[in-house]
């Protein structure tokens, strides 16, 4: 009679001595059910043999008590994931109810909320007339953004406006606001900007909003601003559209970077991410995530290099008052694929693997999974700085953007981007400033730092 080889060892499917996260249990009953099954099949061929007319000696006597070990050994643990599983699902649907109804209760506020359109548009009694077109700032999916000049004769221009009533400022127009209809996800986009930055305490270092004005139709010159590819935009400007009014706060961080000294560049970088730290810190502590951290919504104003971090159309605020357990609600998990934590990667390419989300358009789906945000605002704005910091011809992000961040090592970055000057130094700010971006960038999230431990060290650096 043919021996029968001994069956695979349990080991490789479950260490019944370590600890199983829930979101494991699924995998792990997959691969063991095929075994159990192949086991047991060979389980019965050799209590056939065992039985039959030939002889059966000692060894396969003892195969065949291995293999029935080895089957309850399976089926303990199938019982126990199918358990776990169940009690982890249970969780998770208790935890969609009761966000799904918080949910619901911010979008009943937000659609609301429109009032806010009312008291915006009378903070500066304004028309367009009273704004001149300084440059086109950029682009969106259905907005543009200006640089204007507001000019008004009044004993009381808009904060930032000098004596004779002339500021700079930024308008960023939605084009045809009145046929977005209140419930998509468009329109409570740029609602919510305007809520959460309007519900939050005034910080130097975060865009505050001035107010908005509604536009009959768009100036010609500021349509003829617009690039040609973007025709559609020219053709929604002669409908209503509404302009939100923001301070004009300076340029983008690495135009900022670029353009200093190379004697006080270390000292001035240490003040800039100080600025930074501080506006991220204040965000957070109101249960804020920016998801959109990059050096375009880092600006600085060259004149009084005070930063102040912008652009809140990604942003979300936490309704359970838990960083670490979120629904985005927003349109994408992440807004920029280059600097995407580690963890946030994982955890979306392991949902794209079982085909349940596309990698950035989540929210498209009727899929609940829990996020966990804190930390990850940091870990952007490190890699901000730290490409800002590169030279023009080598930036990290670029190269990142169809790229699996969660492959992401800082070890991995410093050895194949160069290393900043200004961190190669050798003096005590440098050796600070190195020490904080990296571990900021950590992608071990439990090992990574905070924005207020980040903040802590540097702020002994600037006292040094």
């Amino acid at each position: 009679m043919a021996m029968l080889g001994p069956g695979p060892s349990l080991a490789i499917f479950v260490d019944s001595s370590a600890a199983v996260s829930p979101g494991d249990y699924a995998v792990i009953r997959d691969r063991v059910l095929p075994k159990l099954i192949a086991c047991t099949a060979g389980l019965q061929r050799a209590v056939l043999a065992f039985h039959g007319p030939d002889r059966v000696d000692t060894q396969e006597s003892g195969l065949v008590q291995q293999l029935l070990g080895e089957k309850k050994a399976l089926l303990d643990s199938l019982t126990r994931c199918e358990e776990e599983l169940r009690i982890y699902q249970a969780r998770c649907e208790q935890d969609a109810r009761s966000y799904k109804t918080r949910m619901s209760q911010c979008e009943e506020e937000l659609r609301n909320s429109e009032w806010l359109i009312d008291t915006m548009t009378s903070l500066i009694p304004a028309d367009i007339s009273d704004f001149s077109l300084a440059r086109l700032l950029g682009t969106g999916t259905s907005a543009a953004a200006f640089e204007v000049q507001f000019h008004r004769n009044s004993s009381s221009p808009p904060s930032g406006g000098n004596s004779n009533g002339t500021t700079m400022m930024v308008m960023k127009v939605v084009f045809n606001w009145e046929n977005i209809p209140r419930q998509t996800m468009l329109r409570q986009k740029y609602m919510a900007e305007c809520v959460i930055l309007s519900s939050i305490p005034h910080h130097p270092n975060v865009v505050h909003p001035l107010g908005a004005i509604v536009l009959p139709r768009l100036p010609p010159n500021f349509v003829e601003a617009i690039p040609k590819e973007k025709n559609v935009f020219r053709e929604l400007s002669l409908n209503r559209s509404l302009a939100f009014l923001m301070p004009s706060c300076g340029i983008p961080l690495s135009h900022f970077l670029s353009s200093l000294d190379p004697i006080h560049l270390t000292t001035v970088t240490v003040d800039i991410l100080s600025q930074a730290l501080k506006a991220i810190h204040h965000i957070e502590s109101h249960m804020i995530v920016h998801k959109d951290i990059k050096q375009d919504n880092l600006l600085v104003d060259p004149e009084t290099r005070k930063l102040t971090v912008i652009d809140f159309g990604e942003a979300q605020r936490c309704l359970n008052s838990n960083l670490d357990s979120m629904i985005s609600t927003t349109a994408q998990p992440w807004a920029n694929p280059g600097t995407i934590p580690p963890e946030l990667s994982t955890l979306l390419r392991n949902l794209t693997r079982t085909n349940t989300v596309s990698m950035f358009s989540y929210s498209k789906t009727n899929t609940v999974s829990m996020f966990s945000y804190s930390k990850c605002d940091s870990f952007a704005l490190a890699l901000a700085f730290y490409d800002a910091l590169l030279p023009e011809h080598s930036k990290f992000i670029g190269t990142q953007q169809n790229a699996d961040m969660s492959q992401f090592t800082t070890d991995a970055l410093l050895s194949s981007f160069p290393l900043p000057a200004i961190l190669s130094a050798t003096t005590p700010r440098s050796s600070t400033l190195h020490t904080v971006l990296v571990g900021m960038m950590h992608p071990d999230k439990s090992k990574r730092f905070n924005s207020e431990g980040a903040l802590s060290q540097l702020t002994q650096s600037l006292f040094s």
